[in-house]
């Protein structure tokens, strides 16, 4: 499982055939369709100064990310093993794809193209209204409507999904 960024990495992982295995089901929340996510001025600014500096804008919190992962995007993203409606035609196992028709950061069609790439099974749930976050806030402050449909689809797919395959019983 994993959420908008963190999606796609799940998706990787669920289409690699030395994971695919030991993976029994993927669910992604708010997940990117492709890692190229940004504008030739924005490359161009990030090689000149070495870094792409990420504001959260829920938390504050500065990320900067380094040239390597811009070389890696540049060099794999389509077609390579950062493409992501690849990997989508790829993976085998049961996949839920979630995600908020408001998104701000990553927008619904990025779900709508991860769906119309993936082979079944795939099932795409769309939470009417919610945001990248599902209305939750850092720090946090309580579930909001949209997180607990969230929580509950995802907690009601994997029951059907995974029923019996956990090896703890």
């Amino acid at each position: 499982m994993g959420h908008s960024r963190g999606g796609g990495a799940a998706l990787l992982a669920a289409a690699d055939p030395r994971l695919a295995g030991r993976i029994g089901a993927l669910i992604t929340w708010a997940a990117v369709a492709s890692f190229e996510r940004y504008d030739r001025a924005t490359r161009q600014a990030w090689r000149s100064r070495g870094e792409l500096e990420i504001v959260n804008g829920r938390t504050g919190q500065h990320l900067p990310l380094g040239l390597g992962l811009l070389d890696d995007i540049e060099a794999h993203a389509r077609g390579g093993h950062l493409d992501l409606e690849a990997a989508a035609a790829r993976r085998r196992m049961p996949w839920l794809i979630l995600h908020g028709t408001e998104d701000e950061a990553v927008d619904f069609t990025d779900a709508r193209r991860l769906a119309a790439a993936a082979v079944p099974p795939v099932e795409l749930h769309a939470i009417e209204g919610a945001g990248h976050t599902f209305g939750a806030r850092h720090p946090f402050a309580g579930p909001t409507p949209h997180l607990i449909e969230a929580m509950n689809v995802t907690q009601t797919w994997l029951k059907r999904h995974l029923r019996g395959a956990s090896p703890w019983g």
